[in-house]
């Protein structure tokens, strides 16, 4: 579930990556967003 909440966050909602790792998804930095869930 992180991969696709990431992905949200950070494509489509312009949250930066290391927030989303040290904010939202404490401990998480291991588990990559999933890439091509959005259209640009």
């Amino acid at each position: 579930m992180r991969v696709l909440f990431k992905a949200a966050l950070g494509d489509h909602i312009q949250v930066s990556r290391k927030a989303v790792d040290e904010t939202m998804f404490r401990d998480s930095a291991e588990v990559a967003p999933m890439t091509g869930l959005f259209k640009s």
